[in-house]
């Protein structure tokens, strides 16, 4: 019985982490997407224009973010 109830406890624990971890990536990915859109726009800006395509390229590699899902981090953040 105590061992069913551990395991009880284990479960709701990283039923709630989990529940934690996808509302960090969705505030995540939305603060992305805001980012993007204020990048985006500095981009459109007409003096901005000017830059280099090579130049470009190279901004939004480093503005890329990768995430994939939280199980496969195996809980290690």
């Amino acid at each position: 019985m105590v061992l069913k109830a551990s395991l009880d406890v284990d479960i709701q624990d990283g039923i709630m982490k989990e529940r934690e971890m996808q509302s960090y990536i969705e505030q995540l990915e939305s603060e992305i997407a805001k980012w993007e859109a204020a990048w985006k726009f500095k981009l459109s800006r007409r003096e901005l224009s000017e830059i280099p395509g090579d130049k470009v390229d190279e901004l939004k590699k480093l503005f890329e973010i990768r995430v994939g899902p939280y199980s496969f981090t195996l809980g290690y953040c």
